[in-house]
């Protein structure tokens, strides 16, 4: 039996924010009493690489072998941390971040950095507006304080979305996706002039990668990515988007077909979608989503190359839905539904070193790790079953040959014996058909004999007799000239 544990299982249980002198014991452990094991039955081992500090710093490992459940695993930053554990990263009105560094004995603060020198504050930002959301008090609290304030000490960070605001407001340090950003409050528009040259910037599509669009994947426990080709994948039954719908869209490009008759609603296109087509067919004329007129009752079935690439406009009275696609075939170690995998970004894709084509013998996760293994046990189990069969098949014919033997011999000695009861019948049958005096002369012959016996006994006891008379006297005598 072979189990999938994903890689990095355990990263996001680490409490980021609970160090202590750059020190972090991690137990080795499930998420909870009530996780299932994800390979219950199998001695675990717990991996992990590390950096203190710059990214630029040697990695750290901790290694512990099997059973690790239950264990400590130490992170150790401690001499890092030493080196950084007086110093302040402050957020003034102007706009500008400062690093300061806290002298231990008096407390006076020195400015060792500050990212004016490479950073030029815009005109814009220098007319940042105050807005008491964003206020210093506002921001993330730190050890159980009962307000924000506007530095980070040494230890403390920002996890995504968090921020700490300038005394002001007027400025803030946020965490947005990975990236440490100072932002500005900025009026979009006036009464007298409208909106400025900059007002229709009001929101930010992140970039996307159309050629991506629908494809399915699966990351190995290298960290690579392999694509699952359209043979093991297809659309499946009526799943479609994570949410209700895409949005009020209508796409431009071609239909697939369109159906006009018995569309009463969204749910008929979705059957019609399901319907349209051979189930198996991997090709594009399969549906890969719709557009619903919620207007006219009109459903547009559209091929993947629309739904995925052709761009959308925005229209009230459609509403647009996209198939979700599933894989029909795969290795029982691999996952075997596409919502067992953790979906990410058409850009997040391009960031992955590709690896070889799934195909339906590629192992996954456990299987995949000790594949060579299992490859190695197979073959001392096919030598061993080779020898045994020989072995086996040498002691078969063996007794084989023995069995014939002694067959042959059992026969022999059933014909001897067979022989040997048939001339004995003949001998006890024979006498009865002698005459009378034949009879009597062979009874005066043993009559004869026994007298002979009796003769003889009565000679050895009588000379047994007297030899024991001899003995004595001769031991009386013996005794005599003795004394």
């Amino acid at each position: 039996m072979s189990y999938y544990v994903p890689p990095n299982n355990w990263t996001s249980h680490i409490p980021y924010d609970q160090k202590e002198n750059g020190v972090f014991n991690y137990q080795v452990n499930r998420d909870s009493v009530f996780a299932t094991d994800p390979a219950y039955g199998c001695r675990k081992a717990f991996n992990a690489t590390y950096k203190c500090g710059k990214t630029t710093n040697a990695d750290k490992s901790i290694y512990i072998q099997g059973e690790a459940g239950g264990k400590i695993a130490n992170f150790n930053c401690s001499e890092e941390y030493a080196l950084c554990n007086n110093l302040k990263l402050e957020l003034g009105d102007d706009g500008y971040l400062r690093l300061l560094k806290i002298d231990s004995s008096t407390g006076n603060e020195e400015e060792i950095w500050s990212n004016a020198e490479i950073v030029n504050v815009t005109t814009d930002s220098l007319n940042s507006v105050e807005k008491n959301e964003y206020k210093a008090i506002n921001g993330k609290k730190f050890n159980n304080e009962t307000q924000g304030r506007n530095y980070l000490m040494s230890g403390e960070f920002l996890n995504n979305d968090e921020w700490i605001g300038s005394p002001s407001g007027k400025f803030r340090l946020i965490m947005e996706q990975g990236m440490l950003k100072v932002s500005y409050n900025k009026i979009a528009c006036s009464s007298d002039e409208g909106p400025d040259s900059n007002a229709s910037n009001l929101y930010i599509l992140d970039d996307q990668s159309r050629t991506n669009l629908g494809k399915l994947g699966y990351v190995n426990n290298l960290g690579k990515l392999q694509l699952y080709p359209d043979t093991m994948t297809n659309y499946v039954g009526n799943r479609y988007s994570p949410y209700d719908n895409m949005g009020n869209y209508k796409l431009t490009g071609d239909d697939l077909s369109r159906v006009d008759s018995n569309m009463n609603n969204v749910n008929d296109c979705i059957n019609a979608c399901d319907e349209y087509g051979t189930s198996g067919n991997t090709s594009s004329s399969l549906c890969a989503g719709i557009v619903f007129d919620s207007t006219n009752k009109i459903c547009h079935l559209k091929g993947k190359d629309a739904a995925y690439t052709e761009s959308r406009i925005i229209d009230e009275n459609n509403v647009f839905f996209l198939r979700k696609k599933g894989i029909i075939k795969n290795d029982i170690s691999c996952p075997s539904d596409s919502l067992d995998f953790q979906y990410g970004s058409t850009t997040k894709w391009n960031e992955y070193t590709l690896d070889n084509n799934m195909t339906t013998q590629t192992k996954c996760g456990l299987a995949n790790y000790t594949e060579e293994e299992r490859g190695e046990e197979d073959a001392s189990y096919n030598i061993l079953k080779t020898k045994i069969t020989d072995e086996v098949k040498d002691k078969v014919l063996e007794l084989d040959s023995s069995y014939n033997y002694f067959k042959t011999r059992l026969i022999n000695v059933k014909n001897t014996l067979k022989n040997k009861l048939n001339e004995l019948t003949f001998t006890r049958n024979e006498p009865s058909d002698w005459s009378g005096e034949q009879l009597e002369q062979i009874i005066a012959m043993n009559e004869d004999s026994q007298l002979n016996m009796i003769s003889q006994n009565y000679k050895h006891i009588l000379w047994s007799i007297l030899a024991i008379i001899i003995v004595i006297t001769t031991l009386r005598l013996t005794k005599r000239n003795v004394s």
